[in-house]
């Protein structure tokens, strides 16, 4: 049985991403940019398993490699294909096919095909999970806390030392580290839910949390961050302290929602299929855009850039629905067409 509040947590993580891609109103007091990518590695470290030997760890990492690079490589050949046919019409959106651009830029940058872009994150969550499996070699509370001591301050050197412009190898670093501890925070909250949910989901809780965020923000001005281009606005303690507070009211937020729903209810079913939509919103986004140029609504130039779109301030609503609609609509219909196919081969 799936664990509906972190179902909520991904599927409220992707709906601000799919934002943060495009507009987001200023009623929603969370800014995209605070936490959203960092949501996801909470919520994979709240399942991460240690495995007590070498043979299990390498077990592990192979079910990995499957559950995520797979999937991944495969949608890559798709916008590798995409990606140079529209090189051919003029239009821009990342580099043509080679074996480094394929293989090895989705673990260095993940910028090779610009529609595909949002999907950087998958090749570094893999990262990620490789991290903590290798460091973690006992499932001991203090050797967590320790570990997080020790990632926590490796990310806030990067983030108050280092950037993008220093090389690829300290945006892998940055990104891993970052990512490791918000993944080793979920695994500590799984640790700890039972004794500590009771006084955690409450709204006076909710609301000292939110007051703590806003005091960041007077006191340290904006920290918004974009994790997938090492790019930090703030210091380290408003970023880490930040995207952790972020987290925690996102997280009591989504297990009131979660008592709340069903089963099959539409946010379960987009915190199940993140991943269709985190690759395929931007392409949506660029069918619209051309749709739009089609009505000469929108001029040739601005199909090369995948971050534009028309009068956000009045459609952002068409862009989100579609962003996340159409991509969940795909990926239910991949799920019943395998469902299918599995139940064919047992007849």
């Amino acid at each position: 049985m799936r664990n509906k509040t972190m179902d909520v947590m991904l599927a409220l993580g992707i709906i601000f991403v799919v934002m943060g891609h495009n507009y987001q109103p200023a009623i929603l007091f969370l800014p995209a940019y605070t936490f959203q990518v960092a949501l996801f590695f909470f919520v994979s470290g709240y399942f991460f398993k240690v495995q007590d030997t070498f043979k299990g760890k390498l077990i592990w990492a192979k079910k990995k490699a499957v559950n995520l690079l797979l999937p991944y490589f495969i949608y890559n050949i798709f916008f590798a294909a995409l990606t140079f046919y529209l090189i051919t019409r003029g239009v821009s959106l990342g580099e043509k096919f080679t074996l480094y651009n394929f293989f090895i830029v989705p673990f260095v940058t993940g910028h090779q095909y610009f529609l595909y872009l949002a999907a950087w994150f998958v090749p570094q969550l893999f990262l990620v999970h490789l991290s903590a499996q290798m460091l973690v070699f006992k499932d001991s509370r203090l050797y967590l806390f320790i570990l997080l001591f020790a990632s926590l301050s490796f990310s806030a050197l990067f983030i108050s030392r280092y950037s993008v412009e220093q090389g690829n190898i300290i945006l892998i670093l940055t990104r891993t580290f970052f990512g490791l501890s918000f993944y080793i925070i979920g695994k500590l909250l799984n640790i700890f839910e039972a004794k500590i949910k009771e006084y955690l989901v409450r709204p006076e809780t909710f609301f000292i949390i939110y007051i703590l965020y806003v005091s960041l923000w007077s006191f340290f001005g904006d920290f918004h961050y974009s994790l997938v281009f090492g790019q930090f606005f703030g210091g380290p303690i408003a970023t880490l302290s930040g995207t952790l507070l972020a987290i925690l009211m996102i997280y009591i937020v989504s297990s009131y929602i979660g008592q709340a729903v069903n089963e099959k209810s539409l946010i379960l079913k987009i915190g199940q299929n993140t991943f269709g939509i985190m690759a395929m919103h931007l392409l949506v986004f660029f069918i619209i855009n051309y749709i739009l140029y089609r009505f000469s609504l929108v001029a040739p130039s601005s199909l090369s850039n995948i971050f534009y779109h028309y009068e956000v301030g009045k459609f952002w609503f068409v862009y989100l629905v579609l962003g996340i609609g159409l991509p969940l609509l795909f990926s239910l219909g991949l799920k019943s067409v395998k469902k299918r196919l599995t139940f064919n081969k047992l007849l």
